[in-house]
């Protein structure tokens, strides 16, 4: 019964996701700061991130409530599918060189607008740093820096320092993509944080939402089953991903679905970047949905 649901559920979010249109936005403005003047940030690491939610929390206007501060954390610190925009070419001032438009943005739209408890509006801002509050977002928010970066020679696996990508608007694909919103822990891996921390907000309040609570305009003329419901706590970890690898991979390849990607960190002790090890194909179609550390972090939040 379980898996039925589970299958419908998927289904329709892949209907729902083709029916959002999502214009070119501008990153909100309570995380430009972190895109601007060469921010420095703490390393990608779990006890880094445990850390800055104590001093959080040790601030004297906290509100000890984790169903709220949770769901703060995602609405606050995530924004995923932010990604350099790919047709800038100038920069005016007061201007940055990124967009909110990357594919993972569909399923951030949908979690943040319908499915995820609101914020506090009170969250204590001056608890945390400007290097803190960046690696918070940082950890917290999924996408993939796709643009040659001129380190592939040090930072690439030996195998993928030699693919040639193709350039787009006179810019060429990194040989290893960055993967963002993910953290390396001590014994479990690579983790997306973005998947526990929405998960957790998700089971602290679980929401079943009708899909025409969901749907706008003409989509709304459909009809679906009376007991259809979209579950925040399955989108927020396996059927939303699973969405969005059907939808973006299904069209362009036809025998094979690519998942589970796993990658490598730029250094064990001081862990900033993580690169996707990943083949030419894969580079040039853009196929790195559910990757292996989104998995983890989907199996983490549903436990």
């Amino acid at each position: 019964m379980m898996t039925s649901h589970f299958i419908k559920q998927t289904i329709f979010l892949i209907i729902l996701i083709k029916g959002i249109e999502l214009q070119k936005q501008t990153i909100p403005k309570h995380l430009i700061k972190c895109y601007k003047n060469g921010v420095l940030l703490y390393p990608m690491t779990m006890e880094i991130f445990i850390e800055i939610i104590r001093k959080i929390e040790n601030h004297p206007y906290f509100l000890n409530d984790m169903r709220i501060f949770s769901s703060t954390l995602f609405h606050r610190f995530s924004r995923d599918g932010i990604e350099k925009d790919r047709y800038f070419v100038t920069s005016e001032e007061n201007t940055i060189p990124y967009t909110t438009t990357g594919f993972q943005s569909f399923k951030f739209h949908l979690l943040s607008h319908y499915l995820l408890p609101q914020p506090m509006n009170n969250f204590p801002e001056d608890a945390i740093t400007l290097e803190e509050w960046c690696t918070l977002h940082f950890m917290l928010s999924s996408s993939v820096d796709i643009w040659e970066r001129g380190d592939e020679n040090l930072m690439c696996p030996q195998s993928f320092k030699n693919q040639n990508t193709s350039l787009i608007h006179n810019r060429r694909k990194s040989a290893c993509p960055i993967e963002k919103g993910v953290v390396r822990t001590k014994g479990f891996g690579t983790v997306s944080l973005n998947h526990v921390i929405s998960a957790i907000a998700a089971a602290l309040q679980p929401l079943r939402v009708q899909p025409d609570q969901m749907l706008e305009g003409n989509m709304n003329n459909n009809r679906y089953e009376e007991n259809m419901y979209v579950d925040n706590k399955w989108v927020s970890t396996f059927s939303g991903d699973l969405a969005e690898m059907l939808i973006i991979q299904k069209p362009i390849i036809k025998n094979y679905y690519s998942f589970g990607i796993g990658g490598n960190w730029n250094d064990i002790r001081l862990p900033i970047n993580h690169y996707l090890n990943v083949d030419n194909e894969v580079i040039e179609k853009e196929l790195w949905q559910f990757t292996d550390a989104e998995i983890i972090g989907a199996i983490d939040g549903r436990n």
